[in-house]
């Protein structure tokens, strides 16, 4: 796997480029670039600046889970945005990337109330964006060793007591419709984490 600290935007960049169009690289440039400046001056609790999150987050769809859909990166690039800036408004996000992304966007973006904003996931029927879901679920995850423990504790049992039952629930509607491998894979990955 390509070590994601040391990822810029030529190298992943160049991780797409076989597989999806000019037109798609360009229009994910696009998100990243935006997602760059959008969380510009914004940092992690662990000191590092706060685009690597989304970064990460599109980087585990591309190297961990090989999906290469332009609208599911686009969304892991920007799944913060709307919440940590001003810097476009739905309708210019939908000029930009397209109704699904913006749908997608209204689902992860973050409440206050985290059951509500759990609830709210279950009725999301795009699977595209319950997978970023626990991409971003997992990158926090991972990346929670030098946190405040309190504060990860708590991020922990969330996981466990209301991100585990969707991710289950997600798992099972999708075994005879589609490849559930995915979801399959993130929640593996994410109970290796918790078992720490």
């Amino acid at each position: 796997m390509v070590n994601q600290q040391t990822v810029n935007r030529i190298s992943f960049l160049d991780t797409l480029r076989p597989h999806v169009s000019k037109e798609d690289l360009k229009t994910i440039e696009d998100a990243y670039t935006l997602s760059k400046y959008g969380h510009r001056n914004q940092f992690r609790d662990q000191g590092a600046r706060y685009f690597e999150h989304p970064k990460n987050v599109a980087l585990v769809l591309i190297n961990e889970l090989k999906i290469y859909d332009p609208e599911m990166i686009i969304m892991a690039l920007l799944h913060d945005i709307i919440e940590d800036s001003f810097i476009l408004s739905n309708h210019g996000l939908d000029k930009l990337f397209g109704e699904r992304v913006v749908n997608g966007l209204g689902y992860l973006t973050k409440t206050n109330d985290v059951e509500s904003y759990v609830k709210k996931m279950y009725e999301c029927d795009d699977m595209g964006v319950i997978i970023v879901k626990f991409a971003d679920r997992l990158h926090n995850l991972r990346d929670s060793d030098d946190i405040d423990e309190a504060k990860r504790e708590r991020k922990f049992e969330e996981t466990r007591k209301l991100y585990l039952p969707l991710l289950e629930k997600c798992i099972q509607s999708t075994q005879n419709e589609a490849d559930p491998t995915a979801l399959t894979y993130l929640k593996k990955e994410i109970a290796k984490v918790l078992a720490k």
